[in-house]
């Protein structure tokens, strides 16, 4: 039933709660109170304690209006047989207080008592009327959605409950399922999260809570749900099918080492989805340093030997023409053409490009966004591979198989790699579309890299630490979060850094790299660190992705506290490439250990272990600011959480596969509603 036909919910308040993804009598349901206050009567004026939330009453002994209209104020007194109150209203609300609130009125009030300046007082109580009195003891606080306060949105969902119990809803959750996932029956569910009886200390433990669970298992399930019939849709495209050849073979062929038995196994899980005549599209996710590259070279040849074209993108220029070289050297002996396009290349070059890949005379390409332009064109492209995939979103991942698709028959199969780890219920939604591959296990011989915090004047300690690296003859990478100084963080900057290395160690000990510098200039930076006697590599992040300089043995990062636990462990992955000791030093000036970026900070010392970050992460930052701004894919969940309810992620998964087997029934037709206004 849709929120529309309410009794009272006008036309102008159905168009601003569907603004909010409210359009159904389920969606509105779902928006469960915020917080649940429990209150205490009060002991008297002179017993309330700071913080805490009371009902009082008292007789009104005083009161001053002031000011009109947005600056209107009323201050009053009331006074009980302990002592005074003080009561205090501002704006619009003075209007409604000022004709309750009379000189000796008897009034009665619920609301949070503070401190201010050594008397008691109480800010925009709520005023509680004789018909209100009857339940004061617990109060449900809704967040504000479409501009609608609380209390008139408890109105609005108590004539929606009133509406489901006329038809209860149909129970479509097998016994098994809720039993093993401990959930409530749908119903029931609905209700009792929004009652506010004695059951009122569940709200304090959702993770336990049979109707939470419940509520967030229908949506997780609805999620996945719509997963299926998108993807189903997916899975219908036909791609070029590639017979399927042993991987330890081919990459006895190509490879100066062994892999790992978790490389191995992920190639094997790319192959075997390369031999299907439907496109795959597989996430292949990896700690740092654990050779998602030699992985997906493997699937680089095996497409080209095949006969089929092959487009990487990277991120960045560094990226790209890193992976350029590493696929150049891996693929020396074999008869396949490797190119490189970027937005650096220049015009006659490009074109050439362009028509060699259009008549099939490159069989892999690798490259930036420029792999999005429109004039270019495969003659038949087999796989696409999107190197760093939290760097670009989804949208420009569709963007490049929607290009192809517009000049060929058959779909591309699709590859993405992420560097940065994420916990796996996290993946399992953002990345919902994807199947999943991971390889957990590190080349042998990498030795863990020491970490250490250290705390005090950033530039000092810097010197100190420089003066150190150039006895010990070692190269490091000395990270800052800004290229210039700006006015609103007063942090030390990379080009202050430079400078101050180059006027203590003299000219030539240090390299500037920074994101706004040309490609050539940093191409011509980063040659110079890794094969001259350049000591240092002044830097933003621009080095925190694919940037391999085996000989470098030290990472600092100035104002670690800036950055997120996934970043600085890219940052640190710069380094410890080889059997050689390396070290990782934390410069901060934060003085307070008990927040959550020392936190993460200490976390970066316990463990060289990405995806326990990451589930660190995830718990101090929570995964919007996890994946950051550019991942769009995030959906979102109204009482779903991955801290709450990751357990649940499995079960509803499992069984949307089951509803999407047999067909969804009537009574999934909640799961459904508004494709394009629910979960999105």
């Amino acid at each position: 039933m849709a929120v529309s036909r309410l009794p009272g919910v006008s036309k102008k308040l159905v168009e601003s709660l569907a603004k909010y993804q409210i359009v159904s009598l389920f969606d509105l349901l779902l928006h469960a109170p915020k917080s649940v206050v429990e209150q205490s009567h009060c002991p008297g004026f002179l017993h309330m304690e700071n913080g805490r939330h009371y009902v009082v009453e008292g007789k009104v002994v005083g009161r001053k209006i002031t000011g009109s209209l947005q600056k209107k104020r009323l201050e009053a007194v009331l006074q009980d047989e302990t002592g005074r109150l003080a009561v205090v209203f501002f704006g619009p609300a003075v209007n409604y207080a000022q004709l309750v609130l009379k000189e000796e009125a008897i009034v009665k009030l619920s609301g949070e008592a503070k401190n201010f300046l050594g008397r008691m007082q109480m800010v925009h109580p709520k005023i509680i009327t004789a018909r209100e009195a009857h339940n004061l003891d617990i109060l449900p606080t809704y967040s504000q959605i479409a501009g609608i306060k609380s209390a008139n949105f408890k109105k609005i969902v108590d004539k929606a409950l009133l509406q489901i119990k006329q038809f209860e809803p149909t129970e479509h959750l097998g016994e098994s399922v809720g039993k093993s996932s401990r959930l409530a029956p749908l119903y029931q569910s609905l209700v009792a999260i929004h009652e506010i009886g004695s059951n009122h200390g569940a709200w304090d433990d959702r993770h336990k809570n049979p109707y939470f669970r419940r509520l967030a298992f229908e949506e997780i399930l609805s999620f996945y749900l719509r997963l299926n019939f998108e993807r189903g849709q997916d899975k219908r495209k036909p791609a070029h099918a590639i017979k399927k050849i042993d991987v330890l073979e081919l990459a006895k062929d190509v490879l100066p080492f062994i892999l790992t038995s978790a490389q191995t196994r992920a190639a094997n899980e790319i192959l075997d989805d390369l031999k299907k005549t439907t496109a795959m599209t597989r996430l292949l996710q990896g700690d740092v340093g654990s050779g998602k590259t030699a992985v997906s070279a493997m699937a680089t040849l095996h497409t080209a030997m095949a006969g089929l074209q092959v487009a990487v993108m990277a991120p960045t220029e560094i990226l790209a023409e890193q992976l350029f070289q590493v696929y150049s050297e891996f693929f020396r002996k074999k008869s396949v053409k490797i190119a490189l396009l970027t937005a650096s290349t220049k015009p006659k070059e490009k074109a050439k490009l362009y028509a060699e890949l259009h008549g099939q005379e490159i069989d892999i390409v690798v490259g930036t966004h420029a792999l999005l332009s429109d004039k270019l064109r495969f003659r038949k492209l087999g796989l696409i591979i999107v190197d760093e995939q939290h760097r670009f979103g989804v949208k420009q991942r569709s963007d490049l198989i929607s290009s192809c698709a517009r000049y060929q028959d058959v779909s591309p199969h699709l590859l993405v790699m992420s560097a940065t780890p994420i916990p796996r219920s996290l993946a399992l939604t953002v990345y919902g579309d994807l199947d999943l591959s991971i390889i957990d296990e590190r080349p042998k011989g990498r030795l863990p890299v020491h970490t250490q915090v250290i705390t005090g004047p950033v530039l000092k300690t810097l010197e100190k630490l420089c003066e150190r690296i150039r006895v010990t003859k070692q190269k490091a990478f000395i990270v800052f979060p800004l290229v210039e100084e700006s006015e609103h963080l007063d942090l030390e900057n990379a080009s202050k850094a430079f400078s101050f290395i180059e006027d203590k160690f003299g000219q030539g000990a240090a390299m500037l790299l920074h994101g706004k510098m040309k490609a050539e200039e940093k191409a011509f930076a980063m040659a110079q660190f890794r094969d001259h006697g350049i000591s240092f590599l002044v830097s933003t992040t621009v080095v925190e992705v694919g940037v391999d300089i085996p000989d470098a043995t030290c990472m600092v990062i100035m104002h670690p506290e800036r950055f997120g636990l996934a970043q600085l462990h890219q940052l640190r992955g710069r380094v410890g490439r080889r059997d050689l000791p390396s070290f990782c030093f934390l410069l901060t000036d934060i003085t307070n250990k008990f927040g959550s970026a020392y936190q993460r900070l200490s976390a970066m010392c316990k463990t060289d272990n990405g995806f326990k970050l990451a589930e660190i992460d995830l718990a101090i930052r929570g995964p919007g600011e996890l994946l950051g701004v550019k991942q769009s894919g995030l959906p979102n969940f109204t009482i779903f959480s991955h801290s709450d309810f990751a357990d649940l992620i499995e079960p509803a998964k499992k069984y949307a596969q089951t509803i999407a087997k047999t067909g969804p029934k009537s009574e999934h037709h909640h799961l459904f509603l508004g494709k394009a206004t629910h979960f999105c």
